[in-house]
């Protein structure tokens, strides 16, 4: 049936099978902000289940000019009231943060659940496969799959109000979750951020386009405009 291939080129990629391409489905929200304070710089927590997740999100915060709250920081003061051996819930980080004077809490929840050989249901081969970058194993009745899923939401750090939230997961199980991760990620923001309000709209991947795109009818304004 073909091939099962991750081509990851930064955060972006696809799941690519030689006789069908699968893609991710995502949802996402945020409440919208006053234009004025779209720029302004703000210190910010991120914290995840997943260090990779955790660890490109606190990336990509940082390029923006915000300032990250290292996760160090916030688990000195857990250990300080005696916080380290019991669970931490997000509550607790929430306040936390808060008193770190954090603006933006981000959670980042990574699900990885496998599934028995019996849910799989296909089994690609290697035939045809590229080898320019990550592949993923051949399948067998021997090999492990797992659903796979990314969600991230971000909280204001001084009311603890949720400002936006995104989710992103395969449909069908996929055999090398963690490549997986970072696509995942992306997508998931990148709708929760989606300014559907001012013209876009969220179009999912497929073999043309996707993601935050300008509104067709936009689009046909703006060349007849130009005319």
């Amino acid at each position: 049936m073909g091939c099962l291939v991750l081509m990851m080129l930064g955060l972006a990629g696809t799941l690519v099978g030689c006789t069908e391409t699968i893609y991710p489905v995502t949802t996402g929200y945020h409440i919208p902000v006053a234009p004025n304070t779209v720029r302004t710089m703000r210190r910010v927590v991120v914290w995840s289940n997943n260090p990779a997740v955790e660890n490109a999100i606190v990336g990509v915060v940082g390029k923006l000019g915000h300032t990250v709250v290292e996760r160090a920081r916030l688990e000195e003061v857990f250990y300080a009231r005696w916080l380290a051996t019991v669970w931490i819930d997000e509550a607790e980080i929430l306040a936390t943060a808060r008193k770190l004077g954090s603006d933006r809490v981000i959670f980042a929840d990574v699900t990885i659940k496998p599934v028995g050989i019996d849910q799989v249901g296909y089994y690609p081969t290697d035939e045809g496969a590229r080898h320019d970058g990550p592949i993923f194993s051949r399948l067998s009745k021997a090999d492990p799959a797992f659903h796979v899923s990314v969600t991230v939401r971000s909280y204001d750090g001084a009311t603890g109000k949720l400002r936006w939230r995104g989710s992103a997961s395969y449909p069908r199980p996929i055999t090398s979750p963690e490549n997986a991760l970072l696509y995942l990620t992306q997508l998931a923001i990148a709708h929760a951020k989606c300014v559907i309000a001012t013209g876009f709209e969220w179009k999912e991947s497929d073999d043309a386009e996707g993601g935050c795109i300008l509104k067709i009818s936009d689009r046909l304004d703006n060349v007849a405009s130009r005319r």
